[in-house]
This record gives structure tokens, sequence and C-alpha cells, in this order.
């Protein structure tokens, strides 16, 4: 019985090390990830653009209100987004 036990905690004991072991491999990575996190969020904070956040609004609001329109009217709104959409590509990028 007594030597049962015993070899029964040597068993333990050695899991235990061994996930001890496997846990100060990982705590390398885990360090190595959160200061990217950290790093990460240092420079969004840096890279802030308000016009983003103004055209990602515009462009909600145009998704929302096509939706709206192909509910209200169907197809034809269909038709009239595949109009918009290059005469905008033409403002946007070729009169440049």
């Amino acid at each position: 019985m007594e030597e049962e036990r015993k070899a029964r905690e040597e068993r333990i004991r050695s899991e235990l090390d061994a996930a001890n072991s496997e846990a100060e491999a990982d705590s390398g990575y885990r360090t190595r990830i959160a200061g990217s996190f950290r790093i990460a969020k240092k420079t969004q904070g840096r890279q802030f653009d308000p016009s983003a956040n103004m055209l990602r609004l515009i462009i909600i609001t145009i998704i929302v209100v096509w939706l709206i329109a192909y509910l209200q009217y169907g197809k034809d709104a269909l038709y009239l987004l595949l109009l918009i959409v290059p005469v905008y590509v033409w403002v946007r990028f070729v009169r440049r």
C-alpha cells in the first residue's frame, strides 16, 4: 500500500513537472502575443483617421437606403444601383 502511494505521488509529480515545463514554454508565446496586441493597439491609436469613420457611415447609409429601395421597388432598385456604381467609379478614379 505504501509503495503504491509513493509510486502514485512520483507519477503525479512527474506529470506536474512536465505540465509546468510546457506551461513555461507556452508563457514565452503568450507574452509575445500579448505584447503584439499592445503594440498594435498603440499603433492603431496613432493611425486613427476620422474621415474613415465618415466614409464607413456613408457606405452603410447607402446600403441601408438601397436595401429599403429594393424591398419597396424590387429589381428597379438593382438596376439603379448598376447605374450608380460605374458613375461612382468613374468620378472617384478616372476623373483624377
